[in-house]
């Protein structure tokens, strides 16, 4: 199962490597608002809770965050803790904290080719939780937080 949780309508999401994939080979379940092309392997979800969410996460064997330009993407941040790989285009910028990790592929934005690839490749990778635990610590981020708002 593959997930993509935004706006569906906003360009900027990148909804459009979707329809890349081939029909009929993933289960594929978008989680938004807007209007998607009537396929048979597409699920939308609209308006579903935070436990809804995170079953969805926990079912999925990928979630894809092809969006033209985004800082962060807490999406993926949920999904890696839920054990959940993820690709994204090159211009998700939480990429950069797991550069060498098979879970966590990226792709030229706008190649749908490339796009194909990464999720044949990546789909149903194994997390390291303690990586992710590790990476997005809570008192290693307030330090970080410190060094750089409270120490100018």
């Amino acid at each position: 199962m593959i997930l993509f949780v935004g706006r569906i309508n906003d360009s900027v999401k990148g909804i459009e490597h979707i329809y890349a994939l081939p029909e009929g080979v993933y289960d594929i379940h978008c989680v938004g608002k807007g209007d998607l092309l009537k396929r048979s392997d597409i699920t939308q979800h609209i308006d579903i809770t935070n436990d809804e969410l995170l079953n969805l996460y926990k079912q999925a064997s990928l979630l894809v965050v092809p969006s033209r330009y985004e800082a962060f993407s807490y999406v993926s941040v949920e999904a890696l803790s839920c054990n959940t790989p993820i690709v994204t285009s090159d211009r998700v910028r939480i990429a950069d904290y797991f550069l060498g990790c098979k879970y966590v592929r990226t792709f030229k934005y706008g190649d749908l080719n490339e796009f194909s690839k990464a999720v044949k490749e990546t789909i149903g990778q194994s997390v390291d939780l303690n990586y992710i635990t590790d990476v997005f610590d809570r008192r290693k981020l307030r330090e970080l937080y410190k060094d750089v708002y409270l120490n100018c």
